[in-house]
């Protein structure tokens, strides 16, 4: 007996393919233009996007942004980062041209401190 759910389509805007994500805009928590989210880290396991690469209006180096630091405003179609622009410039930044070592979970780490929510604003 086929499973009548499974055919079913998702409703209209809950799922999106990566490359629509790509190129979206990022607005910081003041509602001014920062980034541009230029790829996504997702566990291949697990399903899970973990970080959005953006690419700062006012830098090369992307920037690692924890998915759940994003939400998204429907009205804008672009992503609104919970911090402030200053959060994002003084994150840390991946090496042009390096290799970053996903499975450092220091690294990791590191990346969501830096956008903890009880870290000071600027």
């Amino acid at each position: 007996m086929k499973n009548e759910r499974s055919l079913q389509p998702e409703p209209a805007g809950r799922l999106v393919t990566s490359d629509r994500i790509e190129g979206t805009p990022l607005y910081d928590s003041k509602g001014h233009a920062v980034a541009v989210v230029e790829d996504l880290m997702i566990d291949p396991v697990a399903g899970d996007v973990h970080f959005a690469l953006v690419r700062p209006a006012s830098g090369v180096a992307m920037k690692p942004v924890p998915w759940d630091h994003l939400q998204f405003d429907k009205d804008r179609q672009a992503y609104v980062l919970t911090s402030s622009s200053a959060v994002l410039e003084e994150a840390p930044s991946l090496d042009s041209g390096a290799l970053t070592d996903w499975t450092d979970e220091s690294w990791n780490a590191r990346i969501r401190s830096h956008y903890a929510p009880n870290r000071n604003e600027k």
